[in-house]
């Protein structure tokens, strides 16, 4: 994830007539009660409720025949919290300390993160001065090489990012 994507407000929209909703509802329910009639406003309906099946905002209940076309039908989860990162992030945090030299592939597979999710906060940790690249590593593969990276002041770091 190099950019990011300007806020609209799309999401927030969605969440709100969700939550006010009861039962199970398509893309198109969200696209005709946000009144959107366009072919590409109906798009960006259709990747939001994918991100929010993925992150299990949404689930899947099943999908229903209609004109010829496949629509999928969810359901909202009221138990859904925005806590992910929150979960994740001391994981991180952690796995980055104890690691010593260490990749992004490795913090992914000891926090068991996401490894795009991993590069990112490496790369905010790296702003701030608080590890540093070291050197490279070839992979298991043998084909590529990975950045490694390491704490140069444990203090620092468990003082500022562990708390």
């Amino acid at each position: 994830m190099s950019s990011k994507a300007p806020k609209t407000g799309l999401a927030a929209r969605m969440r709100a007539w969700m939550l006010g909703t009861t039962g199970i509802f398509t893309a198109l329910d969200v696209s005709d009660a946000l009144e959107f009639v366009s072919a590409k406003n109906r798009d960006r309906v259709i990747t939001a409720l994918r991100d929010f099946s993925r992150r299990g905002e949404v689930m899947l209940t099943g999908y229903v025949e209609k004109q010829n076309r496949r629509q999928l039908l969810y359901r909202y989860n009221s138990e859904w919290k925005n806590g992910n990162r929150a979960v994740i992030m001391p994981k991180i945090y952690k796995a980055i300390y104890v690691a010593g030299t260490f990749s992004s592939r490795d913090i992914a597979r000891l926090s068991e993160a996401d490894r795009g999710f991993v590069q990112e906060i490496i790369r905010k940790l790296r702003r701030d001065g608080l590890i540093m690249k070291v050197g490279r590593r070839k992979c298991d593969s043998g084909t590529t090489a990975v950045n490694l990276y390491n704490i140069p002041n444990r203090d620092r770091y468990r003082v500022e990012v562990l708390r």
